[in-house]
């Protein structure tokens, strides 16, 4: 159970990070997709599995490695200068 609270944290720094970043207020979804019609909702599908995918791969490997913290999955992942930018990152 302590492992799945601690993965839920991982989560929502990958989702604030990676959505956050670009699908936040809905209206870039708006720009992005909207002019393609009926298409464009196949893309929104598309980017939704993607994100599923990668965080269900980031889960998944922080189990394998063991780790519980953004900070210990990153210095387990990247060498330590990078490590520390995207730890410092991820928090601000």
């Amino acid at each position: 159970m302590i492992f799945l609270k601690k993965a839920f944290i991982i989560s929502g720094v990958f989702i604030s990070g990676l959505i956050g970043a670009g699908f936040a207020s809905g209206s870039e979804i708006l720009f992005y997709f909207s002019r393609f019609g009926k298409s464009g909702l196949l893309g929104v599908i598309l980017a939704v599995l993607i994100f599923s995918i990668v965080q269900y791969m980031v889960i998944v490997r922080s189990k394998a490695l063991g780790t519980y913290s953004v900070d210990k999955y990153f210095s387990k992942i990247m060498n330590k200068p990078l490590a520390v930018i995207s730890s410092v990152l991820s928090y601000i």
